[in-house]
């Protein structure tokens, strides 16, 4: 302890930043020479930088995000890993992917390359490795030379199959155009017979043209024609329009004029219901004050029998039950008046809403065909449409001529 108490390490100062990569730089590893920093990025790449922090490149391959990157021993190589299952290694001096190491079945999380080969680390749990001895350059670039002339003879084999299928087609295509010579001539001929044919269809035309501006005329005559009568007809609709609505209005009021007359009924009965009760209450009146009078007397005799003072306070009470009758009986005649100038009331303006229909009625059909007053005392002349209800017809004329 006390001797890790005496070493004092130095305090490290930030010299350059490195700025390039356009998400999180994950890991990065410095050369064997330190000349060059080689940086992984979750952005899908990586980058080579100079350590004066100039950019030498960038290495696109991986499709996920790559972990982690190393150099080789020799700093002739680059290893790199990613999230899409896969190493690569890279040319330092071309910054071109030479291999693609798939093994993995999840992602790979770290690597390292060292004499012994390439070791690699995944999320499943398992440590790969690799041997250095199978990335020899020239066999990878033999292999790749042998694939390309493989393809290569396979893509000659192709077009000389084309090219036999081309000059066979070549052969057909002269057969055909032979053919399409004679049948030039062919055509030719029958030209000549369809520009006389052609000529007398022309000659047709012009005399169904002249037949056919003949039938516009004909035509715009009749479509005139069937404007007016359209006109005609819709004049009717509009005038069987206006007398469906003026039927209807009548109707309306004829129902108004019933409903009156039904109220002026029920308040007639009624009124006449008050009056019997009012001849009622003065019958009974009348016959009280008979009897009131009949006590008077009764009691005027007894008056003359026996001392006055005994009869003095009956005969009061008796006198003020003959004023409140007296009283009683000049309000139920005020009453009956009253109610029999409210029944002249109501039978002058029935008569006034039996005058006012028959006169709307009288107004509302005079008009359309003419025909003689029935009246039988003048010579004038009505118009009344036809079609009119008989009742309304009676009603017109029972009205003044």
């Amino acid at each position: 302890q006390q001797q890790q108490q005496q070493i004092q390490l130095p305090q490290p100062q930030q010299q350059i930043v490195l700025r390039g990569h356009t998400g999180e730089v994950f890991g990065c590893a410095l050369s064997s020479d330190s000349t060059l920093v080689l940086s992984c990025s979750f952005d899908s790449t990586l980058k080579l930088w100079n350590t004066d922090g100039a950019l030498v490149g960038t290495l696109q391959g991986h499709t996920e995000d790559v972990m982690d990157c190393c150099f080789s021993p020799d700093d002739q190589y680059l290893l790199s890993c990613s999230c899409d299952h896969t190493l690569r290694v890279w040319r330092t001096a071309t910054r071109l992917c030479l291999r693609i190491l798939q093994g993995h079945a999840a992602e790979v999380i770290c690597c390292c390359w060292s004499t012994a080969g390439i070791f690699s680390a995944g999320s499943e749990g398992k440590i790969l490795v690799w041997h250095s001895e199978t990335l020899n350059e020239a066999q990878i670039l033999a292999r790749q030379q042998a694939r390309d002339m493989a393809k290569l003879e396979d893509e000659k084999r192709q077009l000389n199959v084309n090219l036999s299928n081309l000059q066979n087609q070549l052969g057909e295509t002269q057969q055909a155009l032979a053919s399409s010579e004679a049948n030039a001539q062919n055509i030719q001929s029958d030209n000549t017979k369809l520009r006389t044919v052609l000529q007398d269809m022309e000659r047709t035309l012009a005399e169904l043209t002249e037949s056919v501006q003949t039938l516009r005329k004909d035509c715009d005559s009749q479509q005139q024609t069937v404007q007016e009568c359209e006109v005609a007809n819709t004049q009717l609709r509009t005038e069987s329009e206006e007398l469906r609505l003026t039927i209807q209005t009548l109707e309306l009021e004829r129902a108004h004029a019933q409903a009156a007359a039904a109220a002026l009924e029920s308040s007639n009965a009624a009124m006449r219901q008050t009056i019997r009760q009012q001849e009622q209450a003065q019958a009974q009146q009348s016959a009280l004050a008979i009897r009131l009078q009949v006590g008077l007397l009764a009691l005027s005799f007894h008056l003359s029998l026996f001392p006055f003072h005994f009869l003095q306070t009956d005969v009061e009470q008796l006198q003020e039950e003959k004023a409140r009758l007296r009283a009683s009986n000049r309000q139920l005649e005020l009453e009956k008046n009253g109610l029999q100038q409210e029944k002249q009331a109501l039978q002058t303006e029935h008569r006034l809403v039996q005058v006012d229909l028959r006169e709307t009625i009288r107004l509302k059909f005079i008009q359309g065909k003419r025909a003689q007053c029935r009246c039988g005392r003048c010579d004038k002349q009505d118009t009344i449409r036809e079609r009119v209800p008989t009742r309304w017809l009676s009603a017109a004329a029972s009205a003044e001529c």
